[in-house]
């Protein structure tokens, strides 16, 4: 026998079953939702699915994300999240309410290829990149699961879909100043300062429309990035070096000031709006012959040209202020055989391997017969 009774503005059950009394909160306020909320419990006991409060055994899609959300030894920070969140409730409504553990690979399929098959804001047909976006953010939820042992283990077997790379656009270091040139020429004064921050610190788009006057230490040449929606992840960002060429665009963009935005804008907080640098930076890319570039290119231009120069990548992942050095190295763009074979030259310059070292023309590499 049940019986669901109202103590306050919440409805409350109390039955037997199986020879053992339950009693407890639906957590529902209205009756219709407390009747359902019970059948489930009454229906997850019998098969087994229902722990002796009611709860699920295994959370469902949209408990676990909410669960995962709550764990901040995830290490994710909060624009990873968002992502994920978004990802969840715009392409898995399918299996929003199904556990994990009963999550097929014929469920996850689907879910991708019904993505695939839908068009984005351009009107173009969804990427299998895009797709490959979803899954990872699957995954994120699943990996979770597991490593709290919240589940066994995923019951799909879903790969990513093979993307053919395409290469993306950045700058050499003959192609930066003439980028920065044509910059002057199609931009205004506040989007090339915000530019100027992008190509000469590695900033993010974001972080460029935010940054701080009191940030910016021109004693010590050290910026520390900031955003402060996100966090920049975490408030853990370490200060970026500040290079000679953009200290005197920096000392003007500060003036006489001792706090505020380096580049006010007019939107949200004071700040330019998103994306406001795009179209000026595809426009200088496009007058130097590198088409389709973005700020976010012009951060990998910054990795690249770090790389080019000897900086190990490990020292510019902690510049890009990446948790991770996997998410480091695709910023890092192959610049060709030319660059490997100078590298290995000095290489054998620094050992000491080739002799008569002033005119390469003439060099002998040792221990010939």
């Amino acid at each position: 026998m049940t019986n669901l009774y109202k103590h306050g503005r919440v409805w409350y059950y109390r039955f037997m079953w199986s020879g053992k009394r339950y009693h407890g909160s639906t957590g529902c306020e209205d009756k219709a939702l407390a009747v359902k909320w019970l059948k489930d419990f009454r229906d997850g006991l019998v098969e087994g699915t229902r722990d002796s409060r009611g709860r699920s055994t295994v959370p469902t899609l949209l408990q676990a994300l909410e669960h995962m959300e709550k764990d901040r030894t995830t290490g994710h920070s909060e624009s990873h999240r968002e992502n994920i969140r978004s990802d969840v409730q715009a392409h898995m409504q399918a299996i929003h309410d199904k556990p994990l553990d009963e999550i097929t690979t014929q469920d996850v399929k689907a879910i991708l290829n019904g993505y695939l098959a839908k068009k984005n804001v351009t009107g173009r047909y969804n990427t299998a990149g895009g797709a490959n976006h979803v899954l990872r953010s699957l995954g994120a939820i699943m990996a979770w699961a597991e490593e709290g042992e919240v589940i066994e283990r995923r019951a799909y077997r879903v790969k990513a879909i093979k993307v053919q790379e395409v290469p993306r656009p950045s700058l050499t270091l003959e192609q930066l100043g003439p980028f920065l040139a044509a910059v002057e020429q199609v931009a205004p004064p506040d989007a090339r300062d915000l530019i100027i921050l992008e190509a000469g610190m590695g900033l993010r788009e974001s972080e460029a429309r935010h940054a701080l006057v009191q940030h910016a230490n021109l004693q010590r040449m050290e910026f520390t990035p900031y955003h402060p929606e996100v966090g920049t992840k975490g408030k853990e960002a370490k200060p970026v070096p500040i290079p000679e060429w953009t200290r005197p665009h920096l000392a003007r963009m500060i003036g006489g000031r001792k706090a505020g935005l380096l580049v006010p804008g007019h939107g949200e907080n004071g700040a330019h709006g998103r994306l406001y640098t795009l179209h000026y930076v595809k426009l200088a890319g496009a007058l130097i012959g590198v088409v389709n570039l973005t700020p976010h290119r012009l951060r990998a231009t910054y990795a690249t040209l770090l790389s080019a120069q000897g900086v190990p990548p490990r020292e510019i992942q902690e510049a890009l202020r990446h948790k991770h050095l996997k998410t480091t190295l695709p910023y890092l763009v192959a610049q060709g055989g030319d660059a490997v074979r100078r590298a290995a030259d000095q290489i054998g310059t620094a050992a000491g391997l080739v002799q008569d070292l002033d005119n390469k023309s003439n060099r002998q590499p040792l221990f010939v017969q």
